[in-house]
């Protein structure tokens, strides 16, 4: 058996995720599955240091920020509200018609703490090939959502269930990964690039918005080697 200690071994990294399964529930009733035009992007950041490495097997620490976007398109047609003249002119109702329809964006920015678990499948002077298991427990996170028209004619009672997160730090999410990695050698020097694609799913979301989805990863990393102790 073989044992190496590379903590000086840095990358960096960064990864687009394409979500493939993202049941979002938002709006004041927290419930807008009827609304189809939505869209919703994540990328992801990474820095790990390699802490142990035997035989094929290899384990990093590290750090990861996360940031989510999603849009709704189009969640309101109209909107009642009380119009009030003054004097004993009665109140009354009125709904407004939009002419362009409110659009939900949302935003979520989160810091987290990564464990990733490799075998090494292939090996040779030009490339090596990996297969890595990464959780990510997401401590950190701030979060704001809004409605958006070019109508300008929003109210509070129509702002979105969620706009804001009511503490920063807590247990935001666990999210998991699946990771295909091909590392190209370098000849000469200490520096490697990486390609790698993902499979992942969160296991665990404190509030609603994203509490389950699954998404397919594509990114790059760039390494720096350093000397085995």
């Amino acid at each position: 058996m073989q044992i190496h200690a590379q903590s000086s071994y840095i990358k960096i990294g960064s990864t687009y995720n394409l979500n493939i399964y993202a049941p979002y529930t938002y709006s004041k009733s927290n419930d807008l599955k009827s609304v189809q035009k939505k869209s919703s992007r994540i990328w992801d950041v990474n820095m790990d240091f390699k802490i142990l490495e035997i035989n094929k097997f290899s384990l990093y620490g590290g750090i990861s920020y996360l940031k989510k976007f999603y849009k709704v398109l189009d969640v309101y047609d109209s909107i009642n509200y009380l119009e009030t003249l003054g004097g004993n002119i009665p109140s009354y109702t009125v709904t407004y018609f939009y002419k362009d329809k409110p659009d939900l964006i949302a935003k979520s920015h989160s810091l987290g703490l990564s464990f990733e678990a490799g075998y090494l499948l292939k090996k040779n002077v030009r490339y090596s090939t990996f297969i890595n298991f990464k959780p990510t427990i997401y401590f950190l996170e701030w979060y704001k959502a809004s409605y958006q028209s070019k109508d300008n004619f929003l109210t509070v009672e129509y702002s979105p269930l969620i706009t804001e997160l009511p503490r920063n730090f807590f247990l935001s999410s666990i999210n998991s990964q699946l990771i295909y990695r091909i590392t190209l050698l370098p000849k000469t020097g200490r520096t490697t690039f990486t390609g790698k694609v993902s499979l992942g799913a969160n296991i665990f979301s404190d509030w609603s918005q994203f509490k389950r989805y699954a998404w397919l990863g594509v990114g790059l990393e760039l390494g720096f080697l350093g000397k085995e102790k």
